[in-house]
């Protein structure tokens, strides 16, 4: 017969069958992988996409009448005595707590592995288990494939015809996985668009806030390596907050300070004595977001330490800021 099986060949239509569905499950795996490698790209930047922008400090007339605005509505409740001795006479500076609910309720833009500098392209589509098995076509599995003389008629006939059924959307199914392939890079290339140069450039403020804080004694690799560990370690995201908040503040005051060294010149007589307290007052404030930021930078460091050293993380009761 014209269509008739070889008796016997390199391989049974059993093994050539079994070769068939190990190439068709690596696929599927590929694909799989694919698919939830690109659902977790797309989910990124999403949430956190708004970055601040640079602060635009106000002038100095403003910030008197906003100073003015205050010390109205103090007086308007202030008690006789409070009057009569001043207002900071009967009250303590008021100091925002490290932590407070509307600091968790705000998720840190900076949350995240992909939100560290790490380039992304690549990330995920140049993983192992993303590498597509080389292409094989139909006639390979089919070559040398024959009777196993240890079986019936009836079960080469059986393992023959499956192999024939397994083989009809292979090609297929490999074209299918190459497209996930390319999906993932394409994920890949939006989320880098996504991130763009706003989160990397927001990531280089707070550096240089850190770097302001901490009086340059650190390499900008130290600062860079112990910002990347509050970012990627979940229990010291409120720690990354914290840092976020007090730098941008920071930055504020700065731009404030020097906008009144400018307006220097231009004022005379009290209004010059005004701008110099204005901007001795904003000082004085950076000195207490650097103190905040120098704990964020301690505990960053203490934890990469740690984690080289194989540390679990136990209670140390001479560590500060836990």
């Amino acid at each position: 017969e014209a269509d008739a099986a070889p008796a016997m060949g390199t391989r049974s239509w059993r093994e050539a069958h079994e070769a068939a569905k190990a190439y068709e499950v690596r696929l599927q795996e590929v694909r799989t992988n694919a698919s939830a490698f690109a659902r977790q790209l797309d989910a990124l930047f999403v949430k956190n996409a708004s970055v601040p922008d640079k602060p635009i400090p106000m002038d100095l007339e403003e910030v008197l009448d906003l100073q003015e605005v205050e010390r109205a509505a103090w007086r308007q409740n202030a008690s006789d005595a409070e009057l009569l001795f001043g207002r900071g006479f009967f009250e303590l500076e008021k100091i925002d707590p490290y932590f407070s609910e509307e600091l968790d309720s705000k998720p840190p833009v900076l949350a995240g592995e992909f939100c560290n500098g790490k380039p992304i392209l690549g990330m995920f589509s140049a993983r192992p288990v993303m590498a597509l098995p080389r292409r094989q076509f139909v006639v390979e599995f089919q070559a040398g494939a024959g009777n196993d003389p240890l079986a019936s008629d009836e079960e080469n006939a059986l393992w023959r015809e499956a192999l024939t059924l397994k083989l009809e959307g292979l090609d297929t199914i490999y074209l299918q996985t190459e497209d996930a392939v390319d999906f993932v890079m394409a994920a890949e290339e939006r989320a880098d668009m996504r991130r763009g140069p706003a989160v990397d450039d927001f990531r280089e403020r707070v550096i240089t806030q850190m770097d302001y804080a901490s009086d340059k004694i650190h390499l900008f690799e130290e600062l860079d390596e112990w910002l990347s560990v509050l970012q990627t370690d979940p229990k010291l995201l409120k720690w990354l907050n914290l840092l976020e908040r007090s730098a941008l503040k920071a930055e504020a005051l700065q731009a404030e300070m020097g906008l009144r060294v400018e307006e220097a010149d231009d004022y005379k007589g009290r209004a010059k004595e005004r701008a110099a307290e204005s901007y001795d007052k904003a000082f004085q404030r950076t000195r207490g977001l650097d103190t905040r930021m120098r704990a964020c930078i301690d505990t960053a460091r203490e934890a990469a330490d740690n984690a080289k050293e194989g540390d679990d993380g136990g209670f140390n009761p001479f560590k500060m800021f836990r």
